[in-house]
């Protein structure tokens, strides 16, 4: 349960939130949350909102839970 305490989760993260990871800038932060809500963590990456290399630098780091 701790370790989730410390991902993000893409359905509830602020734009800041999901500005600190590396390959996320404002139009990509604004797309995540525009693209809400999310069953799984995945669907960043399925959907075509960040490329395949973001995804795979972050994904250790965010839930959708």
């Amino acid at each position: 349960p701790s370790t989730v305490d410390s991902l993000v989760n893409l359905n509830t993260a602020s734009q800041a939130q999901l500005e600190s990871f590396p390959g996320i800038g404002e139009v990509r932060a604004q797309a995540i949350i525009s693209g809400r809500p999310y069953s799984n963590i995945e669907e960043i990456y399925t959907r075509k909102i960040v490329p395949k290399s973001v995804y795979e630098k972050i994904k250790s780091s965010i839930t959708a839970l």
